[in-house]
């Protein structure tokens, strides 16, 4: 893997691919796949008899993290914790818990078709993806992308996308009325944060591949999360930054799912959340398919916020 100059922000990484250089107690870190570990909240897609499909055609990911070593792949979905996942991959692939940043070329300067084949192909492997109900990641992005940083560029207007700088900033109704204009094949063209999560790692051909799916929920999270790390023989990454003796992974504050819930209702009316679930039909097929549940909210949804028009504070308002 390359070094590049962002990884200043880590400090003394050893690489992974070293041999004399690399420190043993870090080594000694690895451990085997826990047998019998089963992770609430979970799915194991249904295996087909076919082989994996091979990965020739991709020239590089910038999703699909791939650790040969662990026997583990992770797909990195933008507005799914991906920053969280992100740095714990970032510690993985330099055997260090001296991590201060998610280093998001973390994917692409480690791919190897030959090495993602090899993960995919061995029975033993496991290989994970967190899901997002469709909805949910829609706002989070807008928030995110249109009101807190909404001179990004990467904001939704009357596009497809619209550079902010040089505009006001956009009201929730103009989203989703764009991906209303877009519809389910526009959207597989938009910007990572708002593309479908089943057109990341060619999740709507390859789900069946993978052995653990989860849905990002903030009541379960650290649960599954936590259990999966279990599960791969990683748990030595789920410490936190500042306090080894606690999980990186933290239940979430019950305040805080109560504010997603209403902060949902706040900006969808039932039409607009038709709207898009329509546009995000692939993502809401994979959910389905899991047998994940569909939101519950949506025929109390009022909407009051559909029209507001604001740049910043958008992560002030209670969802990632």
């Amino acid at each position: 893997m390359p070094l590049r100059p962002v990884l200043l922000l880590l400090s003394s990484l050893p690489l992974r691919n070293c041999i004399d250089g690399c420190e043993s107690s870090l080594l000694q870190k690895r451990s085997s796949h826990a047998q019998g570990v089963q992770c609430p909240g979970l799915k194991q897609p249904v295996s087909r008899a076919e082989a994996p499909r091979a990965f020739d055609s991709w020239e590089t990911s910038n999703s699909l993290y791939v650790n040969e070593d662990d026997n583990f792949a992770f797909c990195l979905i933008p507005k799914n914790a991906v920053s969280q996942w992100t740095k714990l991959m970032t510690r993985l692939e330099y055997l260090t818990l001296d991590v201060q940043h998610a280093y998001y070329e973390i994917a692409e300067d480690g791919w190897a078709a030959d090495k993602a084949w090899n993960v995919f192909s061995n029975k033993a492997a496991v290989r994970a993806v967190f899901l997002r109900d469709p909805l949910e990641r829609f706002l989070s992005a807008f928030l995110n992308k249109c009101t807190d940083t909404c001179n990004s560029g990467f904001c939704l207007g009357a596009g497809p996308v619209k550079n902010m700088s040089s505009s006001s900033p956009v009201s929730f109704r103009e989203a989703v009325r764009t991906v209303k204009s877009l519809g389910p094949k526009g959207v597989i063209n938009l910007d990572t944060h708002w593309k479908p999560q089943a057109y990341h790692c060619d999740l709507h051909e390859r789900i069946h591949e993978y052995t653990d799916v989860g849905l990002m929920q903030l009541g379960n999270l650290a649960e599954s999360a936590g259990c999966l790390l279990e599960k791969a023989g990683l748990q030595w990454l789920n410490v936190d930054d500042k306090n080894h003796s606690k999980p990186f992974w933290q239940v979430a504050n019950k305040f805080v799912e109560h504010d997603t819930a209403n902060l949902l209702k706040q900006y969808y009316t039932p039409e607009a959340a038709a709207t898009v679930m329509q546009a995000y039909k692939a993502d809401y097929d994979l959910l389905d398919e899991l047998q994940f549940p569909r939101p519950q909210w949506i025929q109390e949804a009022t909407g009051e916020k559909m029209d507001e028009r604001k740049c910043g504070g958008g992560r002030k308002e209670g969802i990632e």
